[in-house]
């Protein structure tokens, strides 16, 4: 019904615009402070979309690794392409993380990685695939 959906969204709508307000204040006041909020802001999402296609490549690493065990040879160029894509994801996270620390630090869960753990990731990744090559 319409007037239960209008009652669902407006606290949607309240959180909105409590989120928005300090940045709303901020570039009527100081459009540098606007502009770092804003920047910060960009560094953290494209952090998560790093890490949400990270997932998805493992994934589907992991499936099409199990394929190519059981005798599908045609996985191995997607497999190829999911290990440069890992690269070229640890490589920007570590770029990421370098601007901005609260990259890398999970508090829900005590996880956390630093620079050098995604060093060691893009040594893993091209070591897996030599690896490959050599197969």
């Amino acid at each position: 019904d319409f007037a239960a959906s209008a009652l669902r969204i407006e606290p949607e709508a309240e959180s909105v615009s409590r989120i928005m307000n300090p940045y709303a204040a901020s570039i009527t006041k100081d459009r540098s402070e606007a502009l770092a909020m804003i920047h910060s802001e960009i560094l953290i999402t494209r952090a998560c979309a790093c890490h949400f296609e990270s997932v998805a490549n493992q994934t589907r690493f992991v499936l099409d690794r199990q394929a190519a065990i059981n005798g599908d040879t045609a996985v191995r160029s997607g497999l190829r392409n999911l290990l440069e894509s890992e690269e070229s994801l640890a490589i920007e996270l570590r770029s990421l993380q370098m601007q901005d620390s609260r990259i890398g630090f999970e508090a829900s869960n005590q996880y956390s990685y630093v620079p050098l753990d995604l060093i060691e990731k893009v040594l893993n990744v091209r070591q897996l695939k030599k690896e490959l090559k050599a197969e």
